[in-house]
């Protein structure tokens, strides 16, 4: 049974869509991770780091739809670990070339990138719609220009206004959310320090091949560098 409102039979589209629901769908979820992973593999082919032909084995093998998920499932209860059962079934898959999956790669680095893919394909979406409704909002304060109304300020009626500006306020503050949209970075996490993989030529070329921008370094790193800024300040004063 659902347990999350937008999985609701009656309320589900009241908060979400089912375009939008499956892009987070566990599946989809678990096939970004592979991807992730084939576009490492091809990367670290192309920089010599696994043999040749390697990569193509691990991109065949990297469906969702050839996974053993009940193995997955187990593996999972015994491990408490959501890479390392993907990692082995995929290795499983990839036969010979299995022992290269995953290879100098870390949990956050795949997770993390997987779900900028997801937040890249959600952010389609939301472009989308929000392109759409810009154009709708902009004919309708066209068409209701002169359309008198009351204004209105602290639920009180006040100096009269036309529909058509009231309408156009709303109008601006999407064109103001695209223009935040389109200039808002969005790049991967190869940034584990434990992995070195952030400083890698594999990292970069890989999050190019997941259609994603490589970040300079991890958000999770930037965020313990401050704690820790805050922390020794805290300390001295």
């Amino acid at each position: 049974m659902p347990s999350h409102l937008i999985d609701y039979q009656l309320f589900g589209d009241q908060f979400s869509t089912a375009e939008m629901r499956a892009v987070f769908d566990e599946r989809t979820m678990l096939q970004r991770w592979l991807d992730v992973e084939a576009a490492l593999a091809a990367a670290q082919e192309e920089l010599g780091l696994i043999p040749p032909g390697t990569a193509a084995a691990i991109a065949q093998a990297a469906k969702v739809e050839a996974l053993d998920l009940e193995t997955v499932r187990r593996d999972l209860a015994v491990t408490a670990h959501p890479i390392v059962p993907i990692v082995r079934e995929l290795a499983r898959l990839a036969g010979e070339a299995g022992r290269w999956v995953h290879w100098g790669a870390t949990t956050q680095d795949i997770m993390d990138t997987g779900m900028v893919l997801q937040l890249r394909a959600a952010h389609a979406i939301l472009r989308r719609d929000l392109v759409a409704l810009t154009l709708a909002l902009a004919d309708l304060a066209e068409r209701h220009r002169d359309t008198v109304m009351a204004g209105r300020t602290h639920a009180q009626q006040a100096l009269p206004i036309t529909f058509g500006f009231k309408v156009a306020t709303w109008t601006a503050e999407c064109v103001r959310r695209w223009n935040g949209w389109t200039t808002r970075r969005r790049g991967s996490s190869s940034a584990s320090s434990v992995a070195r993989w952030a400083r890698s030529p594999a990292s970069a070329r890989g999050a190019r091949r997941s259609s994603v921008g490589p970040w300079s370094v991890s958000g999770s790193a930037c965020r313990r560098s401050r704690g820790t800024r805050r922390a020794t300040r805290s300390r001295s004063s």
